[in-house]
């Protein structure tokens, strides 16, 4: 059995089986992650009348997504590879890529009235944090997000995941994919004071 954990938004949490098909999955929005992931986790294993050395391999998203926010899976994560389960990890960026898409633009609020834009097209890759005002969306190319607002343009990585387990998680596990956080700013510029005018 693999656990799967995102806490990039809201906090999402999961059992797949051997070959990642959703034994269950729970996405919880609007509660602080350290509060309740751990109550998450526990109940799902008792539904399924599992325990956790039934578990062989933890699967994480690690980013993009705020300090606070990603600090919640990463801890879990530390605590199921000090335990000798595997980890691995990828970012909601990466969810199309590993699904075969070619070219594409994933964009997501990035807090404080900024917007994070990562963009491919084969091996050529970008990412930057821009004024959200300030995004301009190309029409020419398959437009991703985490969770989709208003624009039904863009495809969900979030549902991406729960609708694509067994191709994605296959991919994950075959390239052995470990990614260390990746947050929308350095911690440096997470916490400045910002400027008052």
């Amino acid at each position: 059995m693999e656990l799967f954990i995102d806490t990039t938004f809201g906090i999402t949490v999961g059992i797949l089986d051997k070959s990642y098909k959703w034994l269950d999955y729970k996405f919880i929005e609007g509660k602080k992650g350290s509060a309740v992931i751990h109550r998450l986790i526990y109940d799902l294993l008792e539904n399924n009348k599992l325990k956790t050395k039934d578990i062989t391999r933890l699967l994480q998203v690690s980013g993009p997504g705020s300090y606070t926010g990603m600090r919640v899976s990463e801890g879990i994560a530390n605590i199921f590879n000090w335990q000798g389960f595997e980890v691995n990890s990828f970012y909601h960026f990466d969810v199309p890529k590993l699904l075969g898409v070619k070219e594409g633009c994933w964009i997501t609020d990035a807090f404080k009235g900024e917007s994070f834009c990562f963009s491919w097209n084969g091996e050529d890759e970008k990412s930057e944090l821009m004024k959200s005002n300030d995004i301009l969306i190309p029409s020419d190319i398959p437009m991703f997000t985490l969770k989709n607002k208003e624009d039904t343009n863009f495809i969900e990585t979030q549902s991406l995941i729960k609708e694509k387990s067994e191709e994605l998680f296959k991919r994950v596990v075959e390239l052995n994919m470990k990614k260390d956080l990746y947050y929308f700013r350095t911690i440096e510029m997470e916490f400045t004071k910002a400027k008052t005018v």
